[in-house]
């Protein structure tokens, strides 16, 4: 995604659980030449998820936790030096709802490419084919395929660490966060996944 979006993805450095391991994780990546940084698990509010903690020792966080699912345990600040840094959920759809939302624009901003906040996804107008549901005050990145001529439906509206929910989507919709979802029938903005 950040090949996509004209990122260069460096090599990923990785760090075991513990709080010195995740430390030491995070001196070797501040070291290192990014121009973002993407950290990966130990976000949420479980003992192990030390990384907020760990963070701010070597920088800011200004948000920790949105109102999105399932990408709730995000965190965005900045290094001591300055340069951005987002804390993305371990769990893989949420990783990738993340970075789709948040991280992805930045990345397209810095790489020069117009109207960063768009998705660079083709977007089509599709019907349900089933009830979409979803809850008042959070934004829903709801996975869906296609059933038909112009349908959708929901793959999965929660299971963050659900990979096959995305493996089998052929895109996404975005619940807003004053909607309680939608009605079979109704047609539906569809974020189409690459092919």
């Amino acid at each position: 995604m950040a090949a996509r979006d004209c990122g260069e993805w460096l090599a990923p450095l990785r760090a075991r659980d513990g709080a010195e391991a995740l430390r030491a994780g995070l001196d070797a990546l501040l070291a290192g030449p990014a121009d973002v940084l993407l950290i990966t698990g130990a976000t949420s509010v479980g003992p192990e998820d030390l990384m907020p903690q760990i963070f701010r020792e070597r920088g800011h966080l200004d948000i920790h936790g949105l109102a999105v699912r399932p990408a709730s345990p995000t965190a965005l600040g900045r290094a001591h030096d300055g340069r951005p840094a987002f804390l993305l959920p371990g769990n893989p759809v949420s990783c990738l709802c993340a970075y789709e939302l948040v991280v992805g624009p930045l990345v397209r901003a810095l790489g020069g490419l117009p109207d960063p906040w768009a998705f660079p996804h083709r977007s089509v107008e599709l019907v349900l084919a089933r009830k979409l549901t979803s809850k008042v005050g959070r934004t829903d990145f709801v996975r869906v395929r296609r059933v038909g001529a112009g349908e959708v439906e929901p793959v999965a509206t929660s299971g963050a660490s659900n990979l096959s929910s995305t493996v089998v989507a052929d895109g996404f919709v975005l619940v807003d966060a004053d909607s309680e979802g939608a009605a079979a029938g109704e047609p539906v903005r569809v974020h189409l996944f690459d092919p």
